[in-house]
């Protein structure tokens, strides 16, 4: 699992999770990959960001990305929010961070 821990506030004055983390997105795109992910940091207070690039693709997105498993990217994460795998996780936004 790459977590990447990068310290941008010594630098500027950034709002930034507590870890950042990659592999979901592109690679493991599966339920599992998810659950597992969830069980690894739920009990814990820290704050992740989980890179995502969910989203719709129609022919004109088509045009302008290679990137085409985004849909199955959204289908995934629905399916995990129907599965109630969100729960006891508090989901923020940027402003809520």
């Amino acid at each position: 699992m790459a977590i990447r821990r990068q310290n941008y506030s010594a630098d500027f004055d950034v709002k930034k999770p507590d870890l950042f983390y990659e592999e979901f997105s592109i690679k493991n795109v599966n339920l599992n990959f998810l659950k597992n992910f969830l069980d690894e940091y739920r009990k814990t207070n820290l704050v992740v960001e989980l890179l995502t690039h969910s989203g719709y693709i129609d022919d004109y997105t088509k045009t302008l990305t290679s990137y085409l498993g985004r849909n199955e990217e959204l289908n995934v994460l629905k399916k995990a929010k129907e599965d109630g795998l969100f729960e006891g996780i508090e989901l923020i936004d940027y402003e809520g961070f």
